[in-house]
């Protein structure tokens, strides 16, 4: 099929060409409104598209092709994503290969990315065979209800499934780990996860006056750096430079 002329991809952007070569502020208030109804059914099933095909894409590496060595690296690559962003669409992708009738209300424009976000919350509390019993149930509620509706349903389907609660799994919090850098203006944001270890380690290098200068933006290495500046006692480079 691919993307060259008569494609179906060709024709969806043929059509969005045309489309946004009309001035909207021209167009009568009916038709303004019916077209934003049927491009917000359409960018649901674009959305519903793009996921179909980011989960194949998954699901057969292709990713390695470009010398990537995970889909949601190469999203952030090549999609000009941000890794939360990638991360979270790959999850959106892996989820609707497991639960077919959501997959199929994606592909008909009925669910939308807000709607999915709490279904992949309940999918990661409670594990994606529990949910599929309800597939079918949440696929029809989001035909009609919106993302407040379909929340609540899952936190009702949650304390069904699992009223006591899950005990946690250390190692799934210590696998979200996660540290990123945003540059505004003259200022540097830091927004970050860490396991108890390294955050106590980091504490203690700052309370101490160490900076630790960090050569990646790997968690992992952040309480590795804060705990290499206590142990020397002064300010460190990490990792080290190789000889």
């Amino acid at each position: 099929m691919g993307t060259g002329v008569g494609s179906p991809i060709a024709q969806v952007q043929a059509g969005l060409a045309a489309l946004t070569a009309v001035d909207a502020v021209e167009l009568p208030d009916e038709q303004v409104r019916a077209e934003v109804l049927a491009l917000l059914t359409c960018l649901n099933q674009v959305t519903g598209a793009l996921l179909a095909r980011i989960g194949a894409f998954d699901a057969r590496d292709l990713a390695r092709a470009d010398a990537q060595r995970a889909t949601s690296t190469w999203l952030v690559d090549f999609g000009s994503m941000s890794k939360r962003q990638a991360v979270r669409w790959l999850a959106y992708a892996r989820l609707l290969t497991r639960l077919p009738a959501l997959a199929e209300a994606a592909r008909a424009g009925r669910l939308s990315a807000e709607q999915l976000a709490p279904i992949a919350e309940l999918v990661r509390h409670i594990g994606v065979e529990q949910v599929r019993d309800y597939d079918q149930i949440l696929a029809d509620l989001c035909a009609s209800a919106g993302p407040a509706e379909v929340a609540r349903a899952c936190a009702r389907i949650w304390a069904l499934v699992d009223p006591d609660g899950a005990e946690p799994d250390p190692m799934d919090d210590f696998d979200r780990r996660e540290i990123t850098f945003s540059q505004l203006g003259t200022m540097l944001y830091i927004r970050g996860r860490l396991d108890p270890e390294g955050a106590a380690a980091v504490q203690a290098a700052v309370d101490a006056g160490y900076t630790f200068t960090l050569l990646s933006n790997d968690a992992s290495l952040l309480g590795a750096a804060a705990r290499a500046a206590v142990a020397a006692g002064r300010s460190v480079r990490f990792p080290r430079a190789a000889a």
